[in-house]
């Protein structure tokens, strides 16, 4: 039985918050140098050195009494939801650290509480190769877990996920969590039992890609009290058409440069076959409409943003080309937009670089790895 609240986690989605504009961009950015001021990274280096201090008296434990500070932590974290007090952190940090060494025989420095403890907060922390990213992105991934929320740890590749989730299982064991891994090559049900654990490992495109998949197999009803009412009324099939995902909360990002930039530079594309003559249509006019263009004269081209921007002899030349046109190109906005999407095509996605055509399909080329992309 699916209860209502796990479908509402899993179809809920937090949309990101406008851009500040003007003086709230001002104060915005005064807010952000003062959030990093190195009176905070004290502040927090202090509280590491403390969590190592007070690990070291926990020594002393037993394994069950141990086990009982964990699970009471566990409970608080789970009463508090997302919004775990800072006591409550730095005691929990206090017991994982001495549960790492026990598990993995392992006690994390202080550098990887310090790392855990901006994490914990949303910041971005940048170690050195060698201080331990990976034993630090457990902590707030544990505390993720305990407050029963959905929590990936993105890497940068399927065997990293793999060898992450199966080395550092034993400490998350220890504290009461399930793991879990993706990998390309698993069905529908392996990837929901997996999505199911506590913290999942996988990579961006892999989370990315089922994140789409969710989308089109609720045929578009991406709303948890709708979702249910199809349901009940019978128009889908839950067997099926579940998603796979338990729902989008908690990410942590390993290799932030390169999976936040370098990866991006690929789009992420997930299409369903679908019957649209007119689309089509507006599609072949805008392609020919920007062969009639001219580089320079009549649009520029940012190769450092990939942006193009139609200048006003373009826009009257394109209004003068949309002139016999109807359909899609009876708006200017919607011709222009449909322009520029031609003339990003035509100037930015190459054949043999950006993509390749396999038994007539296109296949996008992963521009980081080189490789074709499923």
């Amino acid at each position: 039985m699916i209860l209502p609240q796990v479908d509402y986690q899993t179809t809920k989605i937090a949309p990101p918050e406008p851009l500040h504009q003007n003086l709230d961009r001002a104060v915005n950015q005064l807010l952000g140098r003062f959030k990093r001021l190195p009176a905070r990274i004290k502040y927090w280096q202090q509280q590491a050195t403390e969590i190592i201090a007070q690990s070291l008296q926990l020594q002393q434990l037993g394994a069950e009494e141990l086990t009982d500070h964990l699970l009471r932590i566990k409970a608080v974290c789970r009463r508090k939801g997302g919004e775990v007090p800072e006591e409550t952190v730095i005691e929990a940090f206090t017991l994982i650290a001495e549960a790492s060494e026990r598990s993995l025989g392992i006690r994390p420095y202080t550098v990887q509480i310090l790392a855990a403890l901006a994490l914990q907060h949303g910041y971005l922390a940048e170690m050195a190769t060698g201080e331990g990213k990976t034993l630090t992105a457990t902590f707030p991934a544990i505390l993720t877990a305990w407050s029963a929320q959905p929590c990936h740890i993105v890497t940068a590749n399927d065997y990293l996920a793999q060898r992450d989730a199966e080395e550092l299982s034993p400490l998350y064991s220890f504290c009461a969590v399930t793991t879990g891994w993706i990998e390309g090559k698993m069905d529908s049900s392996e990837r929901r039992h997996n999505y199911s654990q506590g913290v999942v490992y996988t990579t961006g495109k892999e989370l990315l890609a089922d994140f789409l998949r969710d989308r089109l197999s609720t045929q578009g009803h991406w709303n948890a009290a709708r979702w249910q009412l199809q349901r009940q009324l019978g128009t889908v099939q839950p067997s099926s058409n579940r998603p796979v995902l338990r729902g989008i909360n908690t990410a942590i990002i390993d290799e932030a440069d390169s999976v936040l930039i370098d990866e991006a530079v690929t789009p992420l594309i997930i299409s369903q076959p679908q019957p649209n003559q007119a689309l089509n249509e507006a599609c072949l006019q805008a392609r020919e409409v920007a062969d009639n263009l001219d580089s320079g004269s009549d649009y520029q081209i940012n190769q450092h943003y990939r942006e193009i921007t139609l200048t006003p002899a373009g826009r009257t030349k394109l209004t003068e080309l949309s002139a016999d046109l109807s359909g899609w190109f009876g708006t200017e906005g919607r011709r222009e937009e449909l322009l520029l999407t031609a003339l990003n095509a035509k100037e930015f996605y190459q054949q043999g670089s950006q993509y390749l055509l396999d038994d007539d399909k296109v296949v996008i080329i992963d521009e980081y790895t080189g490789r074709m992309m499923p």
